[in-house]
């Protein structure tokens, strides 16, 4: 029996907040900050399968936070840190 795909999204999202760990463990801060970004995007894509939604091929974590409706349990400085990692998201690309 395959599993739901918000399940597949859960497990890619809790692999790179592994990594994240581990790349703080060993200094590698750049690339800790760009799995954080993965992580929250995955999560993110994993909420939109739950409800049914469609997952869009997009990265703007602010944009997927408000197809969610997860952006209004968002204090503004929240949004400003989902606005950090994506920007940081397409610099590191």
């Amino acid at each position: 029996m395959s599993r739901p795909a918000h399940a597949l999204w859960i497990e890619r999202a809790e692999y790179d907040l592994e990594t994240a760990a581990a790349m703080v463990k060993t200094a590698r801060y750049i690339y800790a900050v760009f799995m954080c970004q993965q992580a929250f995007e995955k999560a993110f894509k994993a909420l939109l399968a739950y409800k049914g939604r469609e997952v869009p091929p997009i990265h703007n974590l602010r944009r997927l936070a408000e197809m969610t409706d997860a952006i209004s349990a968002l204090d503004p400085g929240d949004q400003r840190k989902l606005d950090f990692l994506s920007q940081y998201y397409l610099n590191a690309r």
